[in-house]
Formats: structure tokens, C-alpha cells, sequence
């Protein structure tokens, strides 16, 4: 078969957030830039639903964290021209049937489970590597025993590590520092450790939020600021062929009658589906499972009298991980609840109607709504979201960084961002653009 023949600086395959990114940062440097996304959607599962109700639901990302990194803060504004809320976050948690406000003191508690305590002092030495030892030394043996009893037994995802074997340190960082008291903390070292402890510290977290269009409105943002003079999407891109030659130099890329070629490619989508390209093993996990995000998104016909934005759920009484309010976050009228809940293939998967009727029991028992807060509308969404291993995923990413190092040390494709579990805009942002500019440094005859 006869293929017309395409070429281009770069192509980027994946039209998420990442290879959105890597496309806005190539054609601003002037490359000429082919971006291919085999969905009929751009930004991946990071998008806003309107329901029929006329309310807005943003799946993926939610928020920005202000200046948690001041390149993807600066970023956020510019493709949002400045059209963007700043919040300050509150947030609440849930332990047993109690909501309490994140990060509050002891004193503060209610008394069931102050009396789960025994402080050694006001402050938490804690600053990496959270072990069961080093949260008994700090919050006595009763929480200790209350986190593996009670919190860590309400994730499926985390049940399922405890019960295929997983090491104490590998599971409590999970829940470590978010269901606990505020003590005074060291700074981690870590990106996330270091972040959060100042907040526990400072007790001062802003997030930003599109002023229009749900957090969505923030990839249409990057879409719109791409230079179309030097760039071009393609979506929709179904039974795409890859050819590699044994150097792991990416030849040529085959979609219908058409035959891309490039000086460089940046792979921003799986990197599970690169190496089955390439021919080449996985890295082998003791034991995983997959994961299903279950989202319910609830409408109410009057407000929800509460002034929260968020609410982490560690509670075996209820079958949720996560409640947020996108009214409150859009500055809107608080008449939106949405509800996730992780689980594993091995957990029961009821109806639509029966997780609602569960949902709904659970914010009224919790003090979130009462019996006058009638529902008006509900959609349950099921996104495949990773894996659940009783490996810590740091881990597991480092073997991965290894083997990409190894495999694409002399290749044509570079992988500007290895994500392989939760992560965060202020990582992502940041680690595209960086390793996106110094790959382009190196193409010869192209000066950057």
C-alpha cells in the first residue's frame, strides 16, 4: 500500500494534560508540531460535564493548588487570561460518624475520638517514610490501632494491599497526615511532604478555579493558546501502528492512508502501551489489581447548608473516599454534592439506584443534608483509574524511570512525564515543560 508521507519537528502522541502541555511549549519554540490522540476528546479524563440540570461537574482535576509550584501557578493564569477565582479551601474529614474540620486541634474533637489519643508531646518529628512505630510514638497505640482498624479498612483499594500482605509502610502514608490532629511538623523533604506540612503548619491552602466552565475550562485554555500556525491535533486517530526499529527509534507512525514521521516524538499517554510497542517487558509488581473510580454526581432542588469544599471520608460506615461541593468551589449557589468511592474489581458493584439510596444515608447520617434536602438529579460515572499494589508506587516509579532510562537512552521518543498513580498538576506541568525543552536542545538543527 501506497502511504502519503507526513513529516514534522515533532509529534506528541496523547492529548491529555501532559501532551497538551508538551504541544503548547513545542510550537511556542517554533517546532512544527503534529499532536495525535486516539479519543474523540481532548485532556484525557480531565473534563466538565454540564447535566441537565444546567450544573457543572469536573471530572479528573478538580483545582489548582496556588503556588505549590509557581511555574504551573504562572502557567494556570496565562491560558486562563487571568479569568480565574482564588479560594481559600475548606476542608473537613470524617472519622466514624463525626465531620471535623481539617487540621484542627486535638481540643477541637469530638470527645469519642479524643479519647483514642495519647500525645506525647505537640509535635509530630515525623518528616519521611511514615511507619506504624513512628505514628505510635507521636499519637499513642489506641489511634495507631483505630488508622489499621478503621481508616485504612474503609479504602477497598487499601483493604485489598492489606489483605494480599502489604507492608505497614508501604499502606499508612495513604492516609498520613489527613486524618490527624495539628501538631506542630518538620518540613519533609519531599515535593508532597513538604507542601502539606507547611500547610499544617501555616494552616493557609488557596486553590484557583476557572471562573467559567468548570476546571475544564482550563485545558480549553492550553487548546486556545497552542500556536495553530505550528501546530496541529489530530483526534479520533483509531488503529494507530507504531514502527520501531531495533535501536528503539520510533520510524513511522501509520494512521489509515497516512505515514507521520518526526525528529522527535514525547509519549504522553500510557507508558504501559509504549513498552507493549516496543516489544518490551513490563516491570513486574508483586501483586496489583485494578481500580474503579465510581463518581456520583448529586443535584438538589434547595442549598446544602454547609460552607465546606471538600471532605475526606476515613469511615468503615460509609462506602465513600471523597465529597466535594461545586457550587461552593464555583462560587455559585451550593446546590451540588459529588461523591467518589474507589474500589476493586473484587468489591460488589450495586445499581445505580442502590448506590444513591447508600450515598444519600450516609451524607444524612454525617450531618450533611437532612431530610429536607430533596435530590433532583443523579449520575453515576465509572472511570478505570490505575492500579491498586501493595508496593508503595514511589517504588514502583522508580523501577520504571529506570527502565525508560535504559530503553530510550539513544531513541528518538522521549517520555516527558512517568505517571503511573495519583498525581498533581504541580508535578505534571513543571516535569512536561522541563524535560520537553531540554529533549528539543538536542534535536540536531534545530536551535532552541
Amino acid at each position: 500500500m501506497t502511504y502519503k508521507k507526513i513529516s514534522k519537528d515533532v509529534i506528541i502522541i496523547g492529548a491529555g494534560i501532559s501532551g497538551l502541555v508538551a504541544a503548547h511549549t513545542s510550537s511556542e519554540l517554533g517546532f512544527d508540531t503534529l499532536v495525535i490522540e486516539k479519543n474523540d476528546v481532548i485532556g484525557g479524563a480531565n473534563i466538565s460535564k454540564i447535566t441537565k440540570k444546567g450544573k457543572i461537574f469536573d471530572h479528573g482535576y478538580h483545582a489548582l493548588d496556588f503556588n505549590r509550584s509557581k511555574m504551573t501557578t504562572k502557567f494556570f493564569k496565562e491560558m486562563l487570561d487571568s479569568k480565574y477565582y482564588k479560594i481559600k479551601l475548606k476542608r473537613g474529614i470524617v472519622l466514624k460518624n463525626d465531620l471535623i474540620t481539617y487540621n484542627s486541634p486535638l481540643k477541637q474533637w469530638p470527645s469519642d475520638l479524643k479519647e483514642l489519643f495519647d500525645l506525647k508531646s505537640n509535635f509530630d518529628s515525623i518528616k519521611n517514610n511514615v511507619t506504624k512505630n513512628k505514628i505510635k510514638k507521636t499519637y499513642g497505640e489506641k489511634f495507631t490501632n483505630f488508622i489499621f482498624s478503621d481508616i485504612l479498612q474503609s479504602y477497598p483499594t487499601i483493604k485489598w494491599a492489606i489483605k494480599n500482605n502489604a507492608k505497614n509502610e508501604n499502606i499508612i502514608e495513604m492516609v498520613y497526615p489527613w486524618f490527624f490532629p495539628k501538631l506542630k511538623k518538620n518540613i519533609a523533604e519531599t515535593e508532597s511532604g513538604n507542601f502539606h506540612d507547611r500547610m499544617r503548619n501555616y494552616s493557609k491552602h488557596y486553590i484557583l478555579y476557572p471562573k467559567r466552565n468548570g476546571f475544564g475550562e482550563f485545558i480549553n485554555g492550553i487548546q486556545r493558546k497552542i500556536n495553530k500556525k505550528r501546530c496541529k491535533i489530530i483526534k479520533n486517530a483509531k488503529n494507530i501502528k507504531f514502527i520501531f526499529d531495533s535501536k528503539n527509534n520510533l520510524k513511522k507512525i501509520i494512521i489509515k492512508n497516512k505515514e507521520y514521521n518526526a525528529k522527535k516524538y514525547f509519549w504522553c499517554t500510557s507508558p504501559i502501551i509504549l513498552l507493549k510497542c516496543m516489544k518490551k517487558d513490563e516491570i513486574k509488581i508483586n501483586k496489583k489489581i485494578n481500580q474503579t473510580l465510581l463518581i456520583g454526581n448529586c443535584t438538589f432542588s434547595n442549598p446544602i447548608q454547609i460552607d465546606l469544599h471538600e471532605i475526606l471520608v476515613g469511615s468503615i460506615e460509609h462506602k465513600i473516599n471523597r465529597i466535594s461541593f461545586p457550587g461552593n468551589i464555583q462560587q455559585r449557589e451550593n446546590l451540588q454534592i459529588q461523591i467518589e468511592f474507589l474500589i476493586t474489581k473484587d468489591d460488589i458493584d450495586t445499581s445505580e439506584t442502590q448506590w444513591m439510596k447508600l450515598w444519600l444515608s450516609s451524607l444524612e447520617k454525617i450531618g450533611i443534608i437532612t431530610s429536607k434536602n430533596k435530590i433532583c438529579e443523579f449520575e453515576l460515572k465509572k472511570e478505570e483509574k490505575g492500579f491498586a499494589t501493595t508496593e508503595k508506587y514511589e517504588t514502583i516509579r522508580k523501577e520504571y524511570e529506570k527502565k525508560f532510562e535504559k530503553i530510550l537512552k539513544n531513541s528518538n521518543v522521549t517520555l516527558p512525564y512517568l505517571n503511573l498513580g495519583p498525581e498533581n498538576l504541580n508535578r505534571v506541568i513543571p516535569g512536561t515543560k522541563l524535560n520537553v525543552m531540554n529533549s528539543l536542545r538536542t534535536i540536531k538543527g534545530i536551535n532552541v
